[in-house]
């Protein structure tokens, strides 16, 4: 389905970046076992790119899942609640989000600067690795904007609004009808 607004369009890409970054994280590891196990030789740096795509995949992938609301929820407790106190843990919930977030943003952002200045290079190939940690960076900002706009969202939203995952889709109505 082609995206219908300016948000659906950023959110394709910031999953995109996410999914890139981890299929060339399975790239990577994929190669690598076959070498080992083909050649006795495993690549260069393996270890050091993994984990830095690791970190990319993890962060944007947490950019997204925030953008487009669609995180892990426990439901159990608030379809029983009313719809003034459902805002309420909503609310609550997107703040403790934004306050991890921002928190995960901040840390990554001095470890960007620390990286940059001290210069550290990966074991074999030598290559920075203050530009993985910039792209990190911006998916983490991107997961704060992200949930900043939910929690805004959320606390301009009616109280009798249902949350975007707990309204039926077409295929939960049709099964509904018939």
């Amino acid at each position: 389905m082609p995206p219908r607004t300016r948000l659906d369009r950023w959110l394709q890409r910031i999953e995109a970046v996410a999914s890139l970054a981890l299929f060339v994280l399975m790239s990577i590891v994929f190669v690598s076992v076959c070498a080992r196990f083909f050649f006795n030789s495993p690549l260069k740096d393996q270890y050091d790119l993994s984990r830095m795509f690791l970190g990319v995949a993890v962060l944007w992938g947490i950019a997204a899942a925030c953008a487009s609301d669609e995180y892990v929820r426990s439901d159990i407790f608030w379809e029983r609640l009313p719809p003034a106190l459902r805002k309420a843990v909503d609310v609550f919930g997107r703040l403790v989000i934004v306050t991890a977030m921002a928190v995960v943003a901040w840390q990554v952002w001095f470890k960007l600067q620390d990286v940059a200045r001290s210069g550290e290079l990966t074991s074999e190939l030598r290559l920075g690795i203050w530009p993985f940690y910039a792209v990190m960076f911006v998916g983490s900002v991107l997961a704060l904007v992200g949930v900043g706009a939910r929690l805004l969202m959320a606390l301009t939203a009616p109280a009798a609004t249902p949350a975007p995952h707990d309204r039926p889709g077409p295929a939960y109505g049709a099964a509904m009808e018939g």
